[in-house]
């Protein structure tokens, strides 16, 4: 029987997996009876349900499980790494905006005065904002904000995403979590994902794909992520100076 297979989430195939996991997948949820799976040596995908029992000496499968010295993230503390990189990966626009563009455009400040500009700036340069995020994943193996916060987003066996796959959690996050970061819309998106998470369910970018895992948080990390939020709104204030 083969034991190496593959899942798709969407029109994206994901694995390899073991049978166990498959029906382990299938208890919690994260799979249904008509999801495709697909192993090597079959022509083509298959439903679930169209998989035979596991043989009565397999081990019972068992639920996906979280590393021993990890759990899974609470909402506020995902929130919180949130904002904290989003603050600081907003530094480098900061400087875009109101110290490199008035150079090169002399208009610029005059355009800023008018009631849509700054809004519509900040939605032009927010997928870039995501973008360097993951850049900086793809570099360092995590975001500053994760990695104060002692989160990390991992697969669903608890290993660490590749870049390609932080990647594409990004283009969910804008997409689900901020809805693009149109006007109020990503409020309620915001929202609707916190809410969830509270009743149990995974974000709609992370589910039957990532789960965001953390370790135990000690008092001197916490005083390390207030430190690192009241620089980042420092330099926020020095650099909203150089627009005046």
């Amino acid at each position: 029987m083969h034991n190496v297979w593959w899942y798709l989430v969407g029109d994206s195939p994901q694995g390899p997996v073991s049978r166990e996991w498959v029906d382990a997948m299938l208890i919690e949820g994260i799979l249904t009876p008509e999801s495709l799976v697909w192993a090597e040596g079959l022509s083509h995908w298959i439903c679930v349900a169209e998989l035979p029992p596991l043989s009565q000496h397999s081990e019972a499968p068992q639920a996906p499980r979280t590393p021993a010295d990890r759990a899974t993230a609470g909402t506020w503390r995902r929130f919180i790494a949130r904002m904290l990189d989003l603050c600081w990966l907003s530094l480098p626009g900061m400087v875009l905006a109101w110290a490199v563009l008035p150079r090169l455009w002399p208009g610029f400040h005059g355009w800023m005065s008018q009631p849509f500009a700054p809004n519509l700036l900040g939605w032009l340069l927010f997928p870039w904002l995501l973008l360097l995020e993951a850049g900086i994943f793809a570099r360092f193996g995590n975001t500053p904000g994760k990695a104060l916060l002692a989160l990390e987003v991992a697969t669903l066996d608890g290993q660490r995403l590749t870049a390609s796959q932080y990647l594409r959690r990004q283009w969910g996050v804008f997409f689900y979590g901020f809805a693009m970061g149109l006007p109020v819309i990503f409020l309620l998106a915001m929202a609707s994902q916190g809410l969830g998470l509270r009743n149990g369910d995974p974000a709609a970018y992370d589910a039957g794909k990532y789960q965001v895992l953390a370790r135990r948080m000690e008092r001197k990390r916490w005083l390390w992520c207030i430190a690192a939020a009241c620089a980042a709104i420092a330099a926020s204030l020095v650099l909203t100076g150089l627009r005046r």
